[in-house]
């Protein structure tokens, strides 16, 4: 499996190297179905869409890189992210300012998008489009042999290149030579503002905004324990539970006060009853998380399954909440348990519509109802097609379920 990834690697950066970048984002999705422990493809795959402009989606799985494999480039990439957050806002600004034919204005704030390699594509077309308003064909051409480098597929080449040839009655192209030395040197400048931060300042996590959406946890509890008495709950021998925190038992502490009604306790049980559940917040959710995590990467994902639950139980107000309801749908799916990934998936996007994994859900729930619900597969294809059009999830599978 290690090879067949190492492969898939070598191949997806064939393709990005020789200016495929579709080809190369389908490869590392490819290699990531296989399996999340290829860190180089994971990160390649962040890159593509870093220099897509897809903020949330190189965020996303650097984070998946991260978590899964603790790889230092992902956090340095994480890091260096956050210093681009503006990127998105300043490249909106600088197209209303180009439709407003407010020209330089646009281009000044493009050659600030410019500092870094983030929405390398679309700035660069921009770039191209506003010196064709300008009349300066040189520099259009310029910056359009940058997006062939990178992106020789781009929708947008043809329609350059008729302007271009319009302006200028011929075609004229910048030496392959300088075109090469120019994409040498935008590597590096990618390189620099990566790791141009301190390493202790990499772990620096925001947690985001509570939902009050709570997604539904079905355990495989039996019915005798669904319909514990109250009676029954009072009757634990409490004892117990101050074992399971002395000793930091988590999953005895979770199994302990999972059924119990807090009303109905006493006033030291409710003292105990409360350390437990702190402990289990602030500590047990990774003590889980990691567990499924090991699971997850030995395939074993009936027991990631059962772990990733346990960690979503402790979750509320945690920023691995989101990570852990996507990770559930993903164990389900890759343990070919299709009903219950689809399910699963649903679950993730009531809580986090808008998610850093909604892009993705919503193409996995196209994919997945393809054959089994055509009007769902339907739906879920025309969320990717009219909110992530932009981005790799809008590609032939989805317009083929589009019927395009």
């Amino acid at each position: 499996m290690k090879n067949q990834g190492n492969k898939l690697h070598n191949k997806a950066m064939y393709y990005y190297s020789n200016g495929e970048l579709e080809k190369a984002l389908n490869i590392c999705e490819k290699g990531m179905s296989l399996g999340l422990s290829n860190a180089s493809l994971i990160n390649l795959k962040g890159l593509l869409l870093y220099i897509q402009g897809d903020y949330q989606g190189a965020k996303a799985t650097w984070r998946i890189c991260k978590d899964f494999n603790n790889d230092d480039i992902a956090k340095k990439y994480l890091h260096g992210l956050e210093l681009d957050s503006d990127k998105e806002g300043m490249y909106r600004k600088a197209l209303s300012l180009y439709n407003d034919v407010k020209i330089v204005e646009a281009l000044e704030i493009l050659d600030d998008c410019a500092t870094s390699d983030f929405n390398f594509i679309n700035v660069n077309v921009l770039r191209s489009k506003a010196y064709i308003k300008l009349g300066e064909w040189e520099k259009a051409q310029f910056y359009l042999m940058k997006l062939k480098e990178k992106d020789k597929n781009n929708k947008y080449i043809k329609e350059i290149e008729q302007e271009i040839a319009l302006f200028t009655g011929e075609k004229k192209h910048l030496p392959i030579k300088l075109i090469s030395v120019l994409g040498s040197i935008g590597l590096l400048v990618a390189i620099v503002i990566f790791l141009r931060t301190p390493i202790q300042n990499l772990f620096t996590k925001k947690e985001p905004p509570k939902n009050n959406v709570v997604i539904e946890v079905k355990e495989d509890t039996t019915a005798k324990e669904n319909n514990q008495s109250k009676e029954e709950v009072v009757t634990k021998d409490w004892s117990l539970l101050q074992q399971y925190i002395d000793k930091k038992d988590y999953d005895s502490m979770l199994n302990f006060i999972r059924d119990v009604k807090i009303d109905s306790l006493d006033a030291n049980q409710r003292k105990l009853y409360l350390e437990s559940k702190d402990l289990l917040d602030k500590d047990g959710i990774k003590y889980f998380y990691d567990k499924a995590n090991g699971f997850f990467k030995n395939k074993d994902f009936v027991n990631a399954i059962s772990e990733y639950k346990k960690a979503y139980e402790v979750s509320e107000g945690n920023y691995l909440r989101e990570h852990i309801s996507y990770l559930i749908a993903t164990s389900y799916e890759s343990n070919q348990q299709v009903d219950k990934a689809i399910e699963a998936y649903k679950d993730y996007l009531k809580e986090n519509e808008k998610g850093e994994y909604a892009a993705e859900v919503n193409y996995r729930l196209a994919i997945l109802n393809k054959d089994i619900n055509k009007d769902e597969s339907v739906k879920y294809a025309n969320v990717i097609k009219s909110t992530y059009k932009n981005s790799m999830y809008y590609n032939s599978n989805i317009k083929g379920i589009l019927g395009e």
